[in-house]
């Protein structure tokens, strides 16, 4: 996962908002403008496996905001558009109910992965953490895309040849190693059908590399990164 840049130029007028303390997105006026906001941020990939899953560029979404505030309009009503297949998520869980809008812990985040993958995989992390002593939020941190101390490649790699994110082998500490590969997992960064699509996207933009062509990278950026600096393209 590379880094993102969370800061909210757009949604402003959600910035300035008394926010509900418990998490609701069908009551809060101001979910479409954090989740839009979000996907601007990430420039319309998912936060954590960077499948793409809104198709406009950061100007056309920028468009949909004015002054402040986001106004795709259908008559007098506000819609979702028909083309975002992601959820807005909450990075750690157990923050929903006491902060459930607080912008440092939200994503926008590809739906099947989020309700699948992580909402699964999450509560097994809180128990595990629990069972080793762990601080379940700091463990989490390790992998936090937008955290201050967050370096894509620090912690993790990819494999080109299975197609795989793993724990970077500059990890020694293997309490760390473990912690690491427990967030991924939770992540989803090797759930199958991401793999699938990622092994497609990787493979034509690599052979177009090794053809002396510039590939278009729209989705999976960090893995396509990793395989040219491993394969020397």
């Amino acid at each position: 996962m590379r880094k993102i840049d969370k800061q909210n130029t757009l949604a402003t007028k959600f910035a300035q908002a008394k926010k509900p303390t418990h998490y609701n997105s069908t009551d809060f006026r101001y979910y479409l403008d954090v989740l839009m906001m979000l996907l601007w941020c990430q420039d319309g990939l998912c936060a954590y496996t960077e499948k793409r899953v809104l198709d406009l560029s950061q100007t056309e979404i920028a468009q949909l905001f004015e002054a402040g505030e986001y106004h795709l309009k259908e008559g007098n009503k506000k819609v979702k558009p028909t083309d975002i297949f992601c959820d807005l998520e909450h990075f750690n869980s157990i923050l929903k109910d006491a902060q459930g809008w607080d912008w440092d812990n939200l994503f926008a985040v590809d739906d099947s992965v989020n309700r699948n993958i992580k909402r699964k995989e999450e509560p097994k992390l809180i128990e595990k953490c629990l069972s080793k002593n762990w601080d379940f939020n700091e463990v989490m941190h390790l992998l936090k895309p937008d955290g201050i101390n967050y370096i894509w490649d620090k912690y993790l790699t990819y494999n080109p040849k299975t197609h795989l994110f793993e724990v970077n082998e500059n990890v020694e500490d293997d309490i760390l190693a473990d912690q690491i590969s427990a967030v991924m997992k939770v992540l989803g960064l090797n759930c199958e059908p991401i793999k699938r699509e990622r092994i497609k996207a990787l493979e034509r933009g690599l052979n177009e590399l090794k053809e002396g062509k510039t590939p278009q990278i729209d989705e999976f950026p960090t893995a396509f990164h990793f395989c040219k600096q491993i394969l020397n393209i």
